[in-house]
């Protein structure tokens, strides 16, 4: 028998967190599923790891072990191709689920008589563990009746959180391998939003995604700079949805800008936030004038090594120097 749900969890040398990650899945109070593991070219011990647990559960897991790295977006098109869900979840080799996630979201799904609801999505919480990078506690952003629209302005949920009707690969196609790993999720979240498919959420915090110095995100300037590429040709694809929803494409790249503006001035790069944040400062000034923390950054910008280091060890400062 076909189970409902089908998990795919990528991981790549998290032998730190790989057990808890699958374990976590196991755990839900939800049983119809089944879990698809791929390793993808690790190497540490989480092959290692990950066949112990298989060893336990082998009516639950497929494994797939590649012995060479081939990117998240591609080995997760290849759990797709193998999912015999209904229903897609996607859990990371670093990533926690808690225990209701999947009963909770299903409960949305089975009382959506005309089948129009194409992804349920839940809260989720940054488990912190650099001392580098700052991020807000918790991910949780109600939906706005124009899901496209919120989209556009913000990947406003963990991909981690969502459950997805399979169908919908059907209908907008799988993880575009042209457009960089970093935004490929967020890419085809927004193909989903320009269709007939509604989006629903369980307002509560069901999963956890940490923070630390291995993701593969820790980039910020290089992952916005693929964000602002990639949204562009989204503004390109949809260009009457991008009229009709009076999207301002610019104001959102400019957003893109002042991120990476601030993770070039905490990892010492104060030339660039600068150059940056004058670019903003210049067609939309008030997005810098108006608010403390981006003036800040562009005031702090001009300041010498020696006084940047001094403002470091002031305690009201200090979370301007936690950016990426």
């Amino acid at each position: 028998m076909k189970p409902k749900v089908s998990v795919i969890i990528t991981t790549f040398n998290h032998e730190k967190y790989i057990a808890e990650s699958i374990n976590s899945v196991l755990a839900q109070t939800f049983k119809d599923f089944e879990v698809i593991v791929i390793n993808d070219g690790s190497t540490d011990s989480t092959a290692e790891i990950i066949q112990k647990i298989v060893n336990a559960n082998s009516e639950k897991i497929i494994f797939i072990n590649h012995k060479e790295n081939q990117r998240p977006c591609s080995i997760g098109n290849q759990g797709l191709a193998i999912a015999r869900g209904e229903y897609i979840g996607w859990n990371g080799g670093d990533d926690i689920w808690y225990p209701t996630k999947l009963e909770k979201q299903m409960k949305l799904f089975t009382e959506d008589p005309e089948k129009n609801i194409g992804i349920v999505y839940c809260y989720g919480e940054n488990l912190i563990e650099s001392s580098t990078r700052f991020r807000s506690k918790t991910n949780a952003v109600d939906l706005e009746k124009d899901v496209f629209k919120e989209l556009f302005r913000s990947a406003f949920f963990f991909k981690i959180s969502m459950l997805v009707r399979k169908e919908i690969h059907s209908c907008v196609g799988n993880f575009d391998v042209s457009v960089s790993s970093l935004c490929r999720d967020y890419e085809w979240l927004l193909r989903v939003a320009a269709t007939k498919y509604r989006f629903d959420r369980v307002p509560e915090i069901l999963v956890g995604h940490r923070i630390h110095d291995n993701n593969e995100t820790r980039n910020r300037a290089i992952a916005q700079q693929n964000t602002k590429e990639m949204l562009l040709n989204i503004a390109q694809k949809y260009p009457q949805l991008i009229k009709a929803k009076n999207i301002d494409v610019n104001k959102r790249l400019a957003v893109c800008d002042l991120e990476s503006a601030q993770y070039y001035f905490v990892t010492g790069k104060r030339n660039e936030a600068r150059r940056l944040l004058l670019n903003v400062l210049k067609k939309f000034p008030r997005t810098i004038l108006g608010n403390k923390k981006w003036l800040a950054y562009f005031l702090l910008s001009f300041l010498s090594d020696n006084n940047i280091e001094r403002l470091h060890k002031i305690m009201p400062t200090r979370n301007l120097f936690k950016g990426y």
